[in-house]
């Protein structure tokens, strides 16, 4: 099933803790530069950038210039989910 691929594949991106972690550090909704991404999910600044590659390629993370920076912010997607297991999670 087409459906199961696309859960399989968002799952092996948040699989890893360190991208957990950036992923967490974004959620109330700032823009950071992958160096303070890289100090929040405690790794170096080219470990990092993989791993912010591939949070952008599952349409997790969006990036955009602004002047010299490239930050990162969480995508909409992921805030909607975000806000969707919140409410789960309050109903038990």
């Amino acid at each position: 099933m087409a459906g199961d691929a696309n859960i399989a594949a968002l799952a092996a991106v948040l699989a890893d803790p360190r991208r957990c972690r950036v992923l967490a550090a974004l959620g109330d909704g700032r823009a950071l530069p992958a160096s303070m991404l890289a100090s929040e999910a405690g790794v170096a600044a080219s470990t990092a950038s993989e791993h912010l590659a591939r949070l952008v390629d599952a349409g997790l993370l969006t990036v955009a210039r602004h002047g010299r920076r490239w930050p990162f912010a969480a995508a909409v997607t992921l805030c909607r989910a975000k806000c969707c297991l919140s409410a789960l999670y309050a109903k038990f």
